[in-house]
């Protein structure tokens, strides 16, 4: 049974699958370097510049003569692809002269004070004696110099030096193309007694490997040195433009491409491009045997790996789990320990985590359910108390109608008719409220917050009170200077007109009503001050419930249905107000507060 879990583990599973994809890649990979990777490789750069040469001609086309002769079209190019460029106009003049970089020159001065660079590449005496060690040996020093002038360029082909009367002769003049030379014979240009300035080797004498710029100048200067007309290389271009070779020294593959565009200036400007295949193949062939010891031990390494973590996580995932059957079984209380730094410790992390909030989220739900619970029971109490504030005016409305039924009384007709309708109002206004306090709890009421003058709005309230308080003769004072705050005008004038009638309804006769507006901080209280009967902790405790009055007989000739202070309570929260009801040592103090505007302030 232990042998069939070890192999079912998704652990061995993974290192099995991990070992054969390890066999696999090695396997291609080996196919690959010996048999397709040259092929790849080489077919991989043809196509990517390609890709850019006609990026490259649309430049070609918009250049100036200026551009072109600074060589830095060619340049990017070869920067980029390692391909070296050389440009030609239709009188085939190079423009600049980058191809010349790699090449070993000598730097002469004149007769005439012009300074020439002469390409000293392939110059051998008759013993096979490079020219480059006796340069060095005579810098400063006379030489006679044969070549050919370079259009377009300040260099010189030398065909032949003399130094100290010793002749070096470039073989690949005579004897690879002697025909090219030989078309330029008339123009072969003689310096004698010329002034060596500086010597540049690019290149050892004894390596007769070319270079690309080399290979690129070499297939060229056949085109220059033969005067080929522009005619000629356009239909050159145009028939054998692209040419791939191996080279006969180096055995490496070659990419040659020759073409032309036809500039704003109704131009033509000519191309060749050259770049040469690395030998990877040998290189590739050469690591095969590194190669194949390297995924041996890698395979090595990953089977005894495999092992050794199959054995190292199989405890702590038999922990994860039986921990997550835990959760599963709704078991929040327990919390797993594993200590790592890996991804087993952040999943015991996360699960620890989930636990957790699973367990938040349970209590939450536990809390909603009692929310809900109580939100019914104050909705069952509420129905309870709005059927009995309904049960005695409906009472009241239906014997009156039944008296008028029978015809009880008809002299006091209009007297029954005037408590039928008062009580009818005092119906509607009961629903009234009952739907306004319903819409706060539910969150329905929209408010509309701004800046308003508090002192104005008491005066304003007090005014529409003055009636009630002179029949108690009582008078409203008011005390604290006008502030500009934020809320709802509106429903702080309903605040204010229900505290201040309270205020009036439970203050003795003959005693005044003092309103304080205080600042504090950032806030401004109202206190509503009166003189009356305190009211017990108990009561206190259930002010602000709907349909609580402190009357405990409910007495109607008081006024009022019990949800003023629910309201008030309502429009006060929305407000963020502190607010309450406490007694005093002589009466009552009702307060709330709402936040100063300190633009206005």
């Amino acid at each position: 049974m232990r042998k069939t879990k070890f192999i079912n583990s998704i652990i061995t599973k993974s290192f099995i699958v991990i070992i054969t994809i390890n066999v696999v890649i090695a396997t291609i990979s080996l196919i690959i370097q010996n048999f397709e990777m040259e092929e790849i490789y080489y077919h991989l750069r043809v196509d990517t510049i390609e890709n850019d040469i006609e990026a490259f001609e649309d430049n070609l086309k918009s250049s100036s003569n200026e551009t072109l002769a600074n060589d830095s079209l060619a340049t990017n190019f070869y920067n980029e692809h390692n391909a070296s460029v050389v440009l030609l106009n239709d009188d085939l003049n190079i423009y600049g002269s980058s191809i010349f970089n790699d090449f070993n020159y000598v730097m002469v001065k004149r007769e005439n004070d012009q300074y020439s660079k002469v390409l000293i590449d392939y110059l051998f005496d008759e013993n096979g004696k490079s020219v480059h060690q006796q340069l060095n040996e005579n810098t400063g020093s006379e030489i006679s110099i044969r070549g050919i002038h370079i259009k377009g360029t300040d260099y010189v082909d030398a065909v032949e030096i003399e130094i100290d009367n010793h002749v070096y002769t470039n073989y690949k003049a005579y004897w690879e193309w002697e025909e090219t030379y030989a078309a330029k014979e008339d123009e072969i240009q003689e310096f004698f007694q010329a002034n060596v300035i500086d010597v540049q080797f690019k290149q050892s004498s004894e390596n007769q490997l070319e270079t690309q710029s080399r290979r690129l100048w070499n297939i060229i200067k056949q085109y220059i040195y033969t005067d080929m007309s522009e005619q000629e290389l356009i239909q050159l271009a145009d028939q054998n433009g692209e040419t791939y070779f191996e080279d006969v020294d180096s055995k490496l593959k070659v990419y040659y491409k020759i073409g032309y565009v036809k500039n704003d200036e109704d131009e033509y400007v000519f191309y060749a491009m050259l770049f040469t295949l690395e030998n990877v193949q040998t290189i590739f062939r050469a690591l095969n045997n590194f190669y194949m010891i390297q995924y041996l031990i890698t395979t090595l390494i990953v089977i005894l790996a495999g092992l050794f973590f199959a054995r190292k996580f199989k405890k702590p995932m038999t922990q994860l789990n039986d921990y997550a059957k835990h959760i599963a079984a709704a078991d929040f209380e327990t919390q797993l320990h594993i200590v790592s730094n890996d991804e087993t410790g952040e999943l015991c992390d996360s699960l620890n985590e989930i636990s957790r909030n699973l367990k938040v989220k349970m209590d939450e739900l536990s809390d909603e359910a009692l929310r809900k619970e109580k939100e019914e029971k104050r909705m069952r109490m509420l129905l309870a108390s709005l059927s009995h504030e309904f049960k005695t005016p409906l009472g009241i409305i239906a014997g009156f109608v039944q008296m008028r039924k029978d015809s009880i009384k008809p002299e006091k007709a209009d007297y029954h008719y005037m408590v039928i309708e008062d009580e009818i109002s005092r119906l509607n206004s009961l629903v009234l409220e009952t739907i306004e306090l319903t819409n706060y709890e539910s969150g329905t009421v929209k408010t509309e917050f701004m800046s308003f003058r508090i002192k104005k709005c008491v005066h304003n309230i007090s005014r529409k009170l003055s009636n009630d308080a002179r029949k108690k003769n009582i008078e409203i004072k008011i005390d604290g200077q006008e502030t500009f705050v934020i809320g709802d005008v509106k429903k702080i004038e309903q605040v204010l007109l229900n505290l201040i009638s309270n205020a009036i309804k439970y203050s003795y006769d003959y005693e005044d009503i003092t309103i304080i507006l205080e600042v504090k901080k950032e806030d401004l209280y109202v206190y509503i001050d009166n003189t009356g009967t305190a009211i017990s902790e108990e009561e206190l405790a259930h002010i602000w419930d709907a349909f609580y009055r402190i009357e405990t007989s409910r007495n109607r000739s008081s006024g009022g249905s019990g949800l003023g202070l629910a309201i008030v309570n309502n429009i006060l929260e929305l407000h963020n107000s502190d607010r309450g009801i406490i007694n005093t040592s002589n009466g009552i103090r009702a307060y709330f507060s709402l936040a100063v505007d300190k633009k206005e302030t």
